[in-house]
């Protein structure tokens, strides 16, 4: 190998090391996933990594040279005449990284005004008032279910073409109460409240819900009372 050879491999590879190391200052920025492009007035410089690590780095001159690909090594002409562009690179990469120091520097985070705080407070105590009447009714109607049917079991009204499904215990409390069977909405459950929206969007139907379960009350009094027992003399 001549002397021509060996300084041309060394450029090459100390070229490659240089790009690797800057795409581990990259990445933090741009993600792990990234073509990095810079449009200089002479050249074009494309860099693309994956996972964080550096695929190929290629020059448009317009000719198109790859400086870091597993797939083939630059000639000692097309390596000359990418790199002339390499400072500027640099140079246009170092700015980039200026601009985004003076932006993030003027970036104020504004303090949240006491008023919306005290709102969000008061929609999460509104709410936990709410939901716990929900659960104070549930509770108070697996009692009844627990008393009349001697265990536990569940209860399953149908409203708006889908099934409300209250478990109760042996104790006689609400479990759960579930809308749409297996993999549906829990309005009560062992993992706390749903979230607020989504406890309005059934708001009319919790009303419903509610009223079925007044009115099955009701009826199942008015059955006891109206029942009679013959018995006979001896």
């Amino acid at each position: 190998m001549s002397d021509v050879e060996k300084q041309h491999a060394k450029a090459i590879e100390a070229t490659e090391e240089q790009l690797e190391e800057l795409c581990t200052i990259l990445v933090p920025i741009f993600g792990d996933r990234y073509q990095y492009n810079i449009e200089l007035e002479t050249a074009r410089w494309e860099m693309k990594w994956d996972e964080g690590e550096i695929k190929w780095a290629r020059v448009k001159t317009p000719d198109t040279t790859y400086i870091y690909s597993s797939k083939s090594t630059p000639s000692l002409e097309e390596f000359i005449t990418a790199m002339e562009s390499y400072p500027a690179f640099i140079e246009k990469t170092e700015g980039i990284f200026d601009s985004y120091l003076d932006s993030l520097s003027d970036f104020a985070i504004p303090e949240l005004e006491d008023e919306l705080v005290a709102k969000a407070q008061k929609v999460r105590d509104e709410y936990e008032t709410v939901h716990s009447e929900l659960v104070d009714n549930l509770d108070a109607f697996s009692e009844h279910l627990h008393e009349v049917n001697s265990g536990y079991g569940t209860h399953s009204i149908t409203i708006n073409d889908e099934t409300w499904e209250l478990k109760y215990t042996d104790s006689g409390t609400a479990s759960y109460l579930r809308i749409g069977g297996r993999g549906g909405t829990y309005l009560h459950g062992k993992y706390g409240p749903p979230r607020v929206r989504t406890f309005l969007n059934y708001r009319e139907e919790i009303k419903e819900y509610l009223e079925t379960l007044c009115k099955s009350l009701d009826l199942k009094k008015e059955q006891l009372e109206n029942t009679s027992f013959v018995g006979t003399d001896k």
